[in-house]
């Protein structure tokens, strides 16, 4: 099966385009679920966090709110109940469509119990309060606080659930970008050694047999046709020039050595001639014998030389073919260099994408970012909580030593600051509870900073192999121009053996003429004796002029070795 030049050349080239578009289209595929697994874990799994956090804060203010009723007697603290209670639906309802594990939504489902145990109990006490049924409405109250203790450990339960997905989350998402930069690598250094491997075979097989043939072309330049054969097993158009180039070595080879025979017959005839003039000076009686054998070997001329002129005319034939061959490799060389610089293309589009991934990256990290620094502002607040709870559970112990100085009057005030005492000390506890919760969140932003700056850094990595790759491209183009320029030296050097064989042709066609010249004073010879001795003359000179040019074909037919 014929395989042309052409042919390798685009299996080659195609074959890398392929490579960088199954590398592309594999790195353009990871890049979403990168994004999806840095969505979830920002819009989801931190948004599920703060939902519970506000869900906790929400029953801790309804209870703070309910005590303060309790002891100052004042509406004021319930002005706010409502919108709190609507909140704390709310959010129970999106936490609901959130959560899929069962150990969650079976924290969540007793939370909504307990939070309707509770709400059902703190009605009854601001409804015993409001009718003046005090020590009902504290018995309510007494009631309700192992339910608000439930909700709020059962939130403390779903926040370190969720935490622990999270933390679960990041190490995946890491272990996903370690995986997705080592299969860039992997790919970028395949692609790499495939096209050093497809472009050293493709130059190989292109470059070696042209080599051949320039190295013989020049020799055929110096006139050395003793050469062997060119051995070229290539089957495309080298393969074809090569056996075309065997073909007409040898049939220059013979032509040459039958120029050669010819032009020594021609130097014997000539110098026979000059003798036979000399003698029919001295004997008329051998003139016709002479002019006769004159006759016969000026016809073997004009056959020899015919003959000569025959073969470079199909040797001309042979030379134009391989100017029309070499035209045509020229053409795909052309064609190489193009697909080349299109392969370059490609892979800026690829750096160009890998420089998105990387800004993307960045942008995501500048988020989490803005998250801690807001994460520390609540952990500001938190304390300011924490001093104001330590300063109500002061005031809470002055006032419980002022009621047992009192005595028996003070002992109802007692009960109430020591409530207040316990209150302080539980707003100090969760705010404590609060600080802590801000801290762990800070340390997870700060290791998602971490992983999100080492993706950044196997971006850039990816970028430099990408760099390497154009070099590799450039590099190809390099080798494409270099076979053009070898296939420009074999078209010199058929220039000169075109030019070469003219001349050969030239001097073929002198000794026809001077052949034919001869035989025609060969014939008049005969005519008359009486004329034998001015053409006796007329053939000396000629047979002189036939010695120069025999000569000067000799000193040609010099130059070539067979």
């Amino acid at each position: 099966m014929k395989y042309s030049v052409r042919k390798k050349l685009w299996t080659g080239f195609l074959s890398l385009v392929v490579l960088m578009i199954v590398a592309g289209i594999m790195n353009y595929l990871t890049i979403p679920d990168i994004s999806d697994r840095y969505k979830s874990l920002i819009d989801e799994r931190l948004e599920k966090v703060i939902l519970l956090e506000q869900l906790s804060t929400n029953q801790n203010m309804l209870s703070n709110e309910l005590r303060g009723y309790l002891l100052y007697k004042q509406v004021y603290y319930l002005k706010d109940r409502r919108e709190l209670l609507e909140s704390f639906d709310a959010k129970v309802q999106e936490l609901d469509a959130t959560l899929q594990s069962e150990d969650s939504r079976a924290l969540l489902d007793e939370l909504k119990d307990a939070s309707e145990q509770y709400r059902s109990l703190t009605e009854s006490a601001v409804a015993s309060f409001t009718n003046a049924q005090d020590e009902e409405a504290l018995k309510y109250a007494e009631e309700a606080e192992p339910f608000q203790t439930l909700i709020t450990k059962n939130a403390t339960k779903l926040i370190e659930i969720q935490r622990e997905q999270v933390q679960k989350a990041e190490s995946e998402l890491e272990h996903r970008l370690q995986s997705t930069a080592i299969f860039i690598l992997g790919v970028l250094a395949l692609i790499t050694i495939l096209s050093v491997i497809i472009a050293y075979v493709i130059s190989k097989i292109i470059t070696r047999p042209v080599g051949k043939m320039t190295d013989a072309l020049k020799q055929l330049a110096q006139g050395d046709f003793a050469m062997e054969p060119l051995h070229i097993k290539n089957r495309d158009e080298i393969g074809e020039m090569a056996t075309a180039f065997n073909e007409m070595t040898s049939d220059l080879r013979g032509i040459i050595m039958n120029t050669r025979d010819s032009s020594h017959q021609l130097a014997a005839q000539a110098e026979q001639l000059t003798a036979s003039s000399e003698e029919s000076l001295a004997a008329s009686e051998m003139v016709a014998g002479i002019a006769e054998k004159n006759l016969l070997a000026s016809d073997m001329q004009v056959t020899l030389v015919n003959d000569a002129s025959r073969a470079m005319g199909e040797m001309a034939i042979g030379i134009t073919q391989i100017t029309n061959d070499n035209e045509m490799m020229l053409a795909s060389t052309d064609a190489v260099s193009r697909l080349v610089g299109e392969g370059a293309d490609l892979m800026k589009d690829v750096s160009d994408q890998m420089s998105s991934i990387s800004s993307s990256i960045q942008q995501s990290a500048d988020i989490i970012t803005d998250l801690s620094i807001h994460s520390e502002n609540i952990r500001n607040v938190t304390g300011l909580i924490t001093g104001i709870a330590e300063q109500t559970n002061l005031l809470a112990l002055n006032a419980a030593i002022e009621a047992a100085r009192a005595g028996e009057q003070g002992k109802g005030f007692a009960v109430v600051a020591n409530e207040v005492r316990n209150l302080a000390e539980q707003s100090k506890t969760s705010a404590e509870e609060i600080g802590r919760m801000i801290d762990a969140i800070i340390q997870n932003v700060s290791l998602a900073v971490d992983s999100t700056e080492a993706g950044t850094d196997r971006v850039k990595e990816g970028l430099k192999i990408t760099e390497r790759t154009n070099k590799v491209f450039t590099e190809i183009e390099l080798a494409s121009n270099d076979v053009s320029n070898k296939v420009q030296t074999v078209s010199t050097a058929i220039e000169q053996i075109r030019t070469m064989s003219e001349q050969v042709t030239e001097g073929s066609e002198k000794v026809q003429e001077l052949a034919i010249q001869a035989s025609a004073e060969a014939q008049s010879t005969s005519a008359a004796t009486e004329e034998q001795l001015a053409s006796n003359e007329e053939i000396a000179a000629s047979a002189q002029t036939l010695s120069e040019v025999a000569e000067k074909l000799q000193n040609d037919m010099g130059r070539f070795t067979v």
